[in-house]
């Protein structure tokens, strides 16, 4: 774990992790027990892991992550742990980002249309976080599930009706390296970001959450580009979903008719 600045433990943080990959071990090593030294890089932080709702309902798997002090992704359940003075870390990319998960191809974050964090921290008075899991994605490989394929819509169905996603993946095995459901061996580098300095705003506008979405995406994108040939990743790139200048890039021509089409639109209303 690399920690760029200290923390301090008598303020609230909203960490936003990424990537998710398929099932976030960085995570649960670094943030549901003492595995990376978490304690040591922020003395005094009390924090609590976010997961889905859902998981609370999986027989024995609720008293695990209790056990861990994990706690809902709900609003109400974030809400309450702020307001007794702890952080949360939620991984923001989710379920949809799992399915994203590639071993040596660019990171694909789910995260250019998810606000709802960055509204909730506004609102509460707590800090935004940047973190970034270099080498999450290494870790397991799945089958090949393209947009628009078969098995990307049954997953999404899926994800739609249970709310989660299911990947279908495989790792290493004992004996093995290539088949098992043992993660890989690869390096795992977590580096905690600088927080974002967010103002206490208790009724955020749309413009105040845009405003801060984009600066909670520029710091994780400063922290990916200034760590990543530390962790070993030099040629793969960062792509934040969602936005219109990534994942929605238009041809010229296509961009062309969009500036037409909005000023044909602007004229007929001030004709009217």
């Amino acid at each position: 774990m690399l920690r760029t600045v200290p923390l301090d433990p008598k303020k609230n943080y909203i960490f936003g992790v990424h990537p998710h990959g398929i099932i976030s071990l960085s995570v649960q090593a670094n943030f549901c027990n003492n595995f990376a030294g978490m304690s040591e890089h922020f003395p005094g932080l009390d924090y609590r892991l976010c997961t889905l709702d859902t998981n609370f309902n999986l027989p024995f798997v609720r008293d695990w992550l209790v056990s861990l002090g994990v706690i809902s992704a709900s609003r109400a359940a974030i809400t309450s742990a702020v307001k007794k003075g702890k952080s949360v870390m939620i991984v923001v990319g989710g379920a949809a980002e799992a399915l994203e998960a590639v071993p040596g191809t660019e990171t694909r974050l789910v995260l250019g249309k998810r606000k709802g964090f960055v509204r909730l921290a506004l609102s509460l008075g707590a800090d935004l976080v940047p973190v970034y899991c270099f080498g999450e994605n290494e870790l397991f490989s799945q089958v090949i599930n393209p947009e628009g394929s078969r098995l990307r819509k049954l997953q999404e169905w899926g994800k739609k009706t249970f709310g989660f996603s299911i990947p279908i993946f495989y790792g290493r095995g004992v004996f093995n390296h290539d088949v098992g459901m043992m993660p890989r061996r690869v390096p795992l580098t977590t580096v905690v970001g600088k927080p974002l300095g967010a103002p206490h705003i208790p009724e955020p506008t749309d413009k105040d959450v845009d405003k801060w979405h984009g600066a909670y995406l520029d710091a994780l994108k400063a922290v990916f580009e200034q760590h990543k040939e530390l962790a070993g990743v030099k040629e793969n790139a960062l792509r934040i979903l969602g936005l219109d200048d990534e994942i929605d890039a238009a041809s010229p021509e296509e961009e062309e008719k969009k500036t037409k089409k909005g000023k044909e639109e602007k004229e007929s209303k001030k004709d009217s």
